[in-house]
């Protein structure tokens, strides 16, 4: 629980210096005895002879996502560095992803630091939306500058692989500082090749977010919103036994969800916070050269920092996680994996009872040709609440986004996606559908310019909370 005070007290800046800072730190343990020898493969050695020829061949221009034109997302690192486990493949046939003529072009050199490759970047530009409270009733425009800071770190090494992600998406509002927008996320994944068919990875993450005053969890009088932030930290042992394939997880993800500031007074959500520790074992079996089906399961107790809420319940937990459903070995035109999930959870408090939900688990990515790529993801979960009447929220969020490259400097993207929380216990369900459209026109292979569209359509039983917000952006981004 000290953990959790920790990140109330000293904030984003810390954390995410500690997530970048620790992997690092190991990273240096683990190979500076091997720098001179790194540069040369063993003899003999089957991994540094196939690995020598394509890390080092393809670590000059690393791919970068044609949907955002940005690193490969942080946010998406940050949530997997929680504890899950995915898809096994030996190290020596994990091919690279695609690549058009078009994006070797367009795609940054970076900068060399010894045996790290760095891809620093950012966007400066201009916000406005016709709802910047997202409210149903007195609505009000806004205009914002908006920056977007991103950061991918690379090793170099013919052995081993790390990568570190940082990236943010913040937005200063002219005439209601109050709603300013303020995303983070940080993580970092360190793998370690043990021998040919064993792997040990070190993720962790960091991430920060804001919940609304639309939202049930967010009291009627907020005149702001409440920031969360989310650590991570997992290791897992990964193993292939011919067709077998077996994985161990161990981990932890820390929740510490931010007071609010009412019209009177503030909202202390401290009872809020908890700490998930957990492990999950993973088996798979190589059915084909293609797919590999899977069966997973998780332990994941959830303690609070604060022994009862605010409503004098004892929402510690215990539960955890099964699915099955099969992985995609990545190549050139499919990758990710597809499952079938059933959470399940039993809280401390009796009145509060049990609770369990079925859905769907997905991070699929199909390119039809070089210049189109087609994303679907989908997640369930149960998620806590403060509702007095409320044992968990069940909660299913769906996603499909498409990028299209139009022209050699010209980048198409769009997306839709939904989120759909039901509360147990209470007659109360929210959804959010969303809708975005962009371009990124590439003026060199260091500057781009971006323009985009979104729409938010909230629908809640609470007739009140519905809302409707369109948003225009346009800016520069520089990358290096």
């Amino acid at each position: 629980m000290k953990t959790l005070r920790g990140l109330r007290r000293c904030g984003g800046p810390l954390v995410a210096l500690t997530v970048l800072a620790v992997p690092l730190a190991a990273a240096g343990a683990q190979e500076a005895p091997q720098l001179r020898s790194a540069l040369l493969p063993a003899e003999g050695d089957p991994i540094a002879s196939t690995q020598s020829q394509t890390d080092i061949a393809g670590t000059t221009q690393s791919p970068v996502d044609p949907a955002t034109g940005n690193n490969v997302v942080a946010t998406q690192q940050a949530q997997e560095s929680r504890l899950t486990v995915g898809p096994e493949t030996p190290v020596e046939t994990r091919p690279r992803p695609r690549r058009n003529a078009a994006e070797d072009r367009n795609a940054p050199f970076g900068l060399r630091a010894g045996a790290f490759r760095i891809y620093p970047a950012i966007g400066v530009g201009g916000v406005y939306t016709d709802n910047v409270s997202e409210t149903r009733s007195a609505r009000q425009g806004d205009i914002g500058l908006r920056l977007t800071p991103d950061l991918r770190i690379e090793s170099d090494w013919v052995r081993h692989a790390l990568t570190i992600t940082a990236a943010g998406d913040f937005v200063f509002y002219d005439k209601h500082p109050e709603f300013n927008d303020t995303t983070f996320d940080a993580s970092s994944d360190l793998r370690l090749d043990v021998r040919h068919n064993t792997t040990l990875d070190l993720r962790s993450g960091y991430s920060v977010s804001q919940t609304f005053g639309s939202s049930s969890e967010v009291p009627a009088n907020a005149s702001t919103q409440r920031v969360d932030q989310t650590a991570s930290a997992s290791v897992s042992l990964k193993r292939n036994l011919g067709r077998i394939a077996a994985t161990l997880t161990g981990g932890a993800d820390w929740y510490v969800y931010g007071n609010v500031k009412l019209t009177s007074g503030i909202e202390n959500n401290r009872d809020r916070d908890y700490v998930q520790p957990g492990a999950a074992l993973r088996l798979g079996y190589a059915a084909s050269p293609v797919l590999t089906p899977f069966v997973e399961a998780a332990y994941q107790p959830r303690l609070h920092e604060l022994k009862y809420d605010r409503n004098g319940l004892r929402r510690d937990s215990e539960g955890g996680y099964v699915k099955a459903g099969l992985a995609l070995d990545p190549s050139e035109i499919w990758r990710g994996e597809l499952a079938l999930r059933y959470d399940f959870r039993d809280y401390a408090d009796k009145s509060l009872g049990s609770v369990s939900t079925i859905g769907l688990d997905a991070d699929v990515t199909w390119r039809p040709t070089r210049l189109t790529t087609v994303t679907f993801s989908a997640s369930t979960g149960l998620d806590e609440t403060a509702d007095i009447n409320a044992t968990s929220i069940r909660n299913w969020t769906g996603k499909i986004d498409i990028a299209h490259q139009l022209r050699d400097d010209v980048v198409l993207t769009g997306g839709v996606g939904a989120n759909y929380a039901s509360y147990v216990g209470i007659a109360l369900n929210e959804l959010t559908l969303t809708a975005n459209a962009a371009v990124r026109y590439i003026v060199r292979r260091n500057v781009e310019l971006t323009a985009g569209y979104s729409l938010t359509d909230f629908r809640s039983d609470n007739a009140g909370s519905n809302y409707v917000e369109n948003r225009i952006s346009a800016g520069i981004r520089l990358r290096m």
